[in-house]
């Protein structure tokens, strides 16, 4: 997880079973994929990043309440209350604009680094190497980053026992960029219509 977050594990642990009992399961699963999107699904549950949401939240509204009673005139309650609860709902935000953020960048990362994933599959596969070879020998030979490990993840889903056009719609639903969508489906329709896949 972020650095930021790893300071307050502590309360993250702590919150995390009264989070997720509360916390409706289809609000998890849109975190979760936002989390699969960002490339944190084994760093951090989704219960576990709802926790971290609600102990932002706690210690932001903890932190406005302590400094706004330190104010020289001394504030109305309600004023202090309004001033908690903004910052609660700031700090209850936060962690998701951080993964939202992070989910961003790395779309971008996957988009930029297609072109030379493709130019390589369609090399490899028009000079005679099957469609796993031509992934498993572009894996190999490229750029590090966000592509080359989700071309390793499938790689792997194949070899673990997973159908190739399986493992690749998987790859692309995880990513959540329509480029690489895009791509995976003219594989997978070529594969299953016979045409050549170069």
């Amino acid at each position: 997880p972020p650095r930021s977050w790893e300071v307050i594990w502590w309360l993250v642990r702590w919150m995390e079973p009264l989070v997720s009992s509360i916390a409706p399961l289809r609000w998890l699963r849109s975190q979760a994929q936002l989390l699969r999107q960002a490339g944190l699904e084994f760093a951090v549950t989704p219960s576990q990043f709802a926790a971290v949401r609600a102990a932002y939240a706690l210690l932001a509204s903890g932190a406005a309440t302590v400094a706004a009673k330190g104010l020289a005139p001394a504030p109305l309650p309600w004023t202090i209350a309004w001033i908690a609860i903004a910052a609660g709902g700031a700090g209850w935000v936060w962690p998701g604009l951080v993964v939202r953020d992070r989910a961003a960048k790395r779309r971008v990362e996957l988009l930029r680094a297609l072109p030379f994933y493709m130019d390589v599959v369609t090399l490899c596969v028009e000079a005679g190497l099957n469609l796993q070879g031509a992934l498993g020998h572009a894996v190999a030979k490229g750029p590090p980053g966000a592509l080359r490990d989700e071309l390793q993840r499938c790689l792997r889903d194949v070899r673990a026992g997973k159908g190739r056009s399986d493992a690749l719609t998987a790859m692309a639903e995880r990513a959540g960029e329509p480029g690489l969508s895009q791509f995976v489906s003219a594989v997978v329709q070529a594969e299953s219509l016979g045409m050549s896949l170069g």
